[in-house]
């Protein structure tokens, strides 16, 4: 999609975007396994770990139900059921799969993990307009939405908070854009 235009119009030239309008916001690798509550044992174990692989690593959260670390604008969060990794600066992507699989690795040796029920990749992008209102009239132009003229419910005027989402799949690729 780097190079494409994506004409969310289904064919019509009504509003096109590229991946250049939007801005980089989060990169997240995320895996859930059943519950290790072996979790709460090994907390010391994750952390000494963590600062062996990650030196600069730091503790934001730690209680119970979660650890939440961060190595700059890297996020490493750590549950009973599930391990996260969230990268929020676009120049750290090129690392991120290898921080991802040796943060994921060191978690599941030390959880004992025998599988895992789901692993995810999600990269977000965003676009920023003015106002309320630009964004809910650039919203509006790709036609999608079919918003009824005059006064409903007791209200006139111009939406200012339209919402929708879609998700296209192919195989095993897809995106979703909300």
């Amino acid at each position: 999609m780097d190079e494409k235009e994506l004409n969310l119009a289904g064919g019509y030239e009504i509003l096109n975007l590229s991946l250049d309008d939007f801005d980089f916001s989060q990169w997240t690798f995320e895996s859930r396994f059943a519950s290790a509550y072996i979790f709460w044992d090994r907390a010391g174990t994750i952390w000494q770990e963590s600062v062996r692989l990650f030196p600069d690593i730091t503790v934001i959260t730690a209680d119970p139900s979660k650890i939440v670390m961060r190595d700059g604008p890297i996020d490493f969060t750590v549950e009973a059921g599930r391990v996260a990794v969230q990268v929020y600066e676009e120049s750290k992507l090129k690392d991120a799969p290898s921080i991802a699989g040796k943060f994921a690795k060191m978690i599941s040796s030390k959880l004992e993990l025998a599988e895992v029920t789901r692993i995810g990749i999600r990269t977000v992008y965003s676009k920023t307009f003015p106002t309320r209102e630009a964004a809910a009239e650039a919203l509006l132009k790709l036609n999608l939405l079919n918003i009824p003229d005059g006064k409903y419910l007791g209200a006139a005027g111009l939406p200012l908070n339209p919402e929708m989402s879609f998700r296209k799949e192919e195989g095993n690729n897809g995106f979703s854009i909300r």
